[in-house]
């Protein structure tokens, strides 16, 4: 924005200086800058409008990693982690859903 405001004032600058000493503009006439001006508000109305109506960015859908726990922690892991990963992206995500299974307490 400053950047703006400091083009302005030093055109109004340099016109007061073309006035004084009675020297023509080189500027288009008013009716050419109007023009520029509908042409340049046109092309942010249109980046915006690309914006606001562009799809939200898709969220990351990977699972967290399981817990290993009972017979997965005796047995050693085989492979390298990118030959899960791997493994893994071949087959299509399974919904994940936890289960709790209680036992019942003894009266003993």
């Amino acid at each position: 924005m400053t950047g703006f405001i400091v083009s302005l004032l030093m055109g109004l600058i340099v016109g007061v200086v073309y006035a004084l000493i009675q020297v023509r503009s080189p500027a288009p006439p008013l009716i050419a800058l109007v023009g520029l001006l509908g042409m340049v508000l046109g092309e942010q109305a249109v980046d915006m409008a690309k914006r606001h109506f562009q799809p939200p960015p898709q969220t990351s859908t990977a699972q967290p990693p399981r817990r290993r726990t009972g017979a997965s922690l005796a047995r050693p892991s085989v492979g390298g982690s990118h030959e899960r990963e791997a493994c893994n992206a071949a087959q299509p995500a399974a919904p994940h859903f936890a289960v709790r299974i209680s036992r019942p307490r003894s009266t003993v």
